[in-house]
């Protein structure tokens, strides 16, 4: 989904600080002057952000750090600046590349850099009352229009019903475009850019609750930065948004996804009404492991993060499109230069237009990364705010087991020691266990009574199949059973913390180390039938690693290797293979018969023929 079809009900500024000033300053700034435009680069590097230095990659430390407290996401070492330096880092254009390929390389980087700076505007500079006409054949900037009476009353509100502010640029636009047009400008080589960042902070501050598990999660699986924007280019980290196409939750999986990865929607008895609703999807503790699961499995698929990154929003199907139209058309594809990124960077930029009209690869899957981008850009200034993370452990009861919700809060309400964060400080324990269970539809509550009845669901440890999984803070566990109920499955249990999505080095065997080998050779086009054998051998090994130790690493490492193995089994593989296996025999020169030399020949140097 597009953020720009994500819809947003009316709700104050909660955190307004200078920097937001800063950036509605700039947004005005430029729209006043409108003679000059600055680059994206320029605009942050002036207004919002220091100087970037980011230096070689090796010497940007990698190690991981357990505690995130004050640490802004520029700095990060997964930052795409540091983990994709020579690609999404702007450079002085290459002295000398072999085969003669430079001149065409530095003109790929330069569009793909030009893009990314477009969605850095409209991200973290623009604001939600900003929209910008360009040339689309040039990218010369035509036009900044504001709606001034909308951020004038924003401004003095602090709120806004972003829905209805896009309904009126809707109008603008069409307005301006109709002006345009009539004074002899064509319209189809106009392309018109919204600001979003208002709507950037707003998702920032709603990001709190699972960010750090976001970015513990992204080292783990040993993906930058990018991945943790997934939620807010979706949907601005907003958990109940449904698009057209049916994708549920603040990570957009579709129905199908969701039932594959045991994401599921049941409904509790309680002691009125019609019961209370589950929907599973609407938690993000509960989604984000998968999503970025299946990102990784892609990542592997294609041997580099930013298509695999792409699959998950365009679909694997149009990737291998991409990358096999790549091949074809460019002769020197498999020498210079020969990683699936260079071949992504050309489906964004001059190979466009052919995989477009080949396929569904269109203008949302085209400014996919470039939007993860631009959304990373415009808050990695602030930094993590750690005080906002939902410390909680996900819990089911043990078998045969129930208990009603009112039961089990009176035996917790007593202990002043658990943090029912999100809820705010002293509400009751049915307010607390309501905000930490946000995928329960629970009714508020009701005055004088501990938990009303329509919100009195019987817990159990299934429901119609399902494992029912609610959170308690931490330590609530032992105060049950400190109590005598002994009703929670401790194997089931799950605790989320500062320790959560800790790799210990022991977990990490010859197997995966194997694994990573392969996922680096496809990233050099190694889209060979030897690779595919190796991937199934790889993939009968993790079965077996499972079995013996079925750890969280290990889970979510048999589950990249099996979703790659499906992909490689797909059909969409072997047009990719053909492809890469021709391109590699044209580099194979023809065998020539051995020339016989005559060295006493006057055309050979002296010094070789006194030899």
């Amino acid at each position: 989904m597009s953020p720009s079809t994500v819809s947003s009900s009316s709700r104050p500024r909660a955190l307004w600080t200078a920097t937001v000033a800063v950036l509605l300053v700039v947004g005005l700034g430029l729209t006043i002057s409108g003679s000059g435009d600055l680059t994206a680069s320029e605009a942050m590097s002036r207004y919002v952000l220091p100087a970037l230095d980011v230096g070689n990659y090796s010497a940007v430390e990698v190690a991981a750090t357990t505690a995130l407290t004050n640490v802004t996401l520029r700095d990060h070492a997964l930052h795409p600046h540091h983990r994709f330096q020579s690609y999404f880092a702007r450079h002085e254009p290459t002295a000398a590349v072999p085969f003669g390929t430079a001149h065409t390389q530095d003109k790929r980087l330069t569009a793909f850099h030009d893009l990314l700076d477009m969605f850095v505007t409209r991200q973290g500079v623009d604001d939600n009352f900003t929209m910008r006409f360009r040339d689309s054949r040039t990218g010369e900037l035509l036009k900044i229009h504001t709606l001034e009476d909308a951020r004038a009353a924003y401004r003095a509100s602090g709120e806004a019903d972003w829905p209805a502010i896009d309904r009126e640029r809707r109008q603008e636009t069409r307005r301006i475009l109709d002006a345009m047009e009539k004074s002899g400008f064509p319209r189809e080589h106009i392309s018109v850019r919204w600001g979003r960042a208002n709507q950037m902070l707003e998702a920032r501050e709603r990001k709190a609750l699972v960010h750090e598990y976001e970015i513990r999660l992204a080292r783990m699986l040993d993906l930058s930065l990018l991945v943790t924007e997934l939620s807010t280019v979706e949907t601005f980290n907003q958990d109940h948004l449904v698009s057209s196409a049916g994708a549920r939750g603040r990570y957009q999986m579709m129905p199908s996804q969701l039932r594959r990865h045991n994401i599921h929607q049941y409904r509790l008895s309680a002691e009125a009404g019609r019961g209370v609703d589950v929907r599973e999807e609407l938690h993000p503790l509960i989604t984000m492991e998968q999503a970025f699961k299946m990102v990784r499995s892609h990542v592997n698929a294609f041997g580099s993060e930013i298509p695999g990154i792409s699959a998950y929003h365009t679909g694997p199907g149009n990737v291998f499109h991409v990358l096999r139209r790549f091949v074809e058309n460019e002769p020197d594809a498999m020498v210079y230069p020969r990683n699936v990124l260079d071949g992504y960077i050309w489906a964004l930029t001059e190979g466009f237009g052919l995989v477009s009209r080949e396929s569904t690869f269109k203008t949302y899957s085209q400014g996919y990364v470039p939007s993860l981008y631009g959304a990373l850009r415009a808050t990695e200034h602030l930094p993590v705010d750690t005080s906002g993370t939902m410390r909680a452990e996900q819990v089911q009861l043990a078998s045969g087991q129930s208990i009603t919700l009112r039961e089990l809060l009176e035996v917790l309400a007593d202990a002043e020691d658990l943090d029912w964060h999100p809820a705010p400080a002293g509400a009751s324990a049915y307010a607390g266990f309501r905000a930490m269970n946000m995928h329960f539809d629970l009714p508020a509550p009701a005055p004088g009574l501990t938990v009303p009845a329509g919100g009195n669901a019987r817990l159990t440890a299934t429901s119609g199949g399902h494992p029912v999984r609610f959170f308690l803070p931490i330590g609530a566990i032992a105060h049950l059973e400190a109590h005598g109920l002994h009703i929670i499955d401790r194997s089931a249990t799950r605790a989320f913390d500062e320790h959560t999505y800790t790799l210990r080095p022991s977990e990490y065997t010859e197997w995966d180390r194997r694994y990573a080998a392969l996922v680096e050779s496809v990233g050099q086009f190694g889209f060979t039938e030897a690779n595919k054998t190796r991937l199934h051998e790889i993939g009968k090994a993790f079965e077996a690693l499972l079995e013996d130790n079925p750890s969280q690493f290990r889970q979510m490492q048999h589950y990249a290797v099996q979703t790659h193995i499906n992909l490689w089994d797909f059909g969409a593989w072997h047009p990719r293979a053909g492809p890469t296996r021709e391109a590699r025999q044209r580099l194979r020169l023809p065998p020539h018969p051995p020339q016989h030399l005559d060295i006493a020949s006057p055309s050979l140097p002296s010094a070789l023929r006194a030899n």
